[in-house]
């Protein structure tokens, strides 16, 4: 299972988890401490300015990424008790690759995993964040065009309950929105009702991003 989703893109909504996958790939062998990955979360450090995670939590998500195969863990002895190295994973490696070049696909998760992900997008290069902004940017537009569609179709369906002529309700509400079929057949205008809404997450959604909710 967790295969078949990282084939298909990386698992959004887990910024605290990638946030720890990029600190990690940033050391030279990719592996480093729980405390060492703590203090970056402190406040007063920049990354720590966008998000904050207690040592405990810390501890928490590395297990589970340890369950996902992002990463591995092994004790090494000290002088006075076992430290315990994380080490980032070739799967670990292509999810974050993967999470760093695609937008987030809700505009709820803007406040918080977009900014973690420009946040080490611009610790790689500033084209990649340029770019990374850009598609986001992309994707916020076309969320605007599927609340539009959205509204429209809302409209349409109380103006006719209303009682209101319902080829003139179609035609005033469907021509702003050639993406929104409506079908009017007969002399009484019946409104049959044919609407093509996110058909295959197509049309308005742009193929690409679409926020679920819109959908129930």
């Amino acid at each position: 299972m967790a295969r078949d989703r990282e084939s298909s893109g990386s698992q959004p909504g887990m910024p605290a988890e990638h946030a720890l996958l990029a600190l990690l790939d940033q050391r030279d062998d990719g592996a480093s401490h729980g405390y060492e990955l703590a203090r970056q979360f402190d406040e007063g450090q920049p990354l720590g300015n966008i998000i904050r995670l207690e040592a405990g939590m810390i501890y928490h998500h590395l297990k589970k990424l340890e369950r996902l195969g992002w990463v591995s863990s092994s004790s090494v002895k000290g002088e006075r008790t076992a430290r315990r190295t994380v080490q980032l994973t070739e799967r670990g490696r292509e999810e974050l690759r993967l999470w760093l070049t695609a937008p987030v696909a809700h505009t709820r998760e803007i406040r918080l995993e977009f900014l973690v992900k420009l946040y080490f997008a611009l610790q790689i290069d500033a084209a990649h964040a340029s770019r990374l902004v850009s598609e986001q940017r992309q994707a916020c537009l076309r969320f605007r065009e599927v609340l539009l569609a959205e509204d429209d179709s809302v409209e349409v369906r109380l103006a006719v309950f209303e009682g209101e002529d319902t080829a003139t309700a179609l035609g005033e509400v469907g021509g702003r929105d050639p993406g929104h079929e409506s079908l009017v057949t007969g002399d009484s205008g019946e409104w049959l009702g044919v609407q093509r809404r996110h058909d295959g997450h197509g049309g308005n959604c742009g193929g690409g991003a679409c926020p679920a909710e819109v959908h129930e």
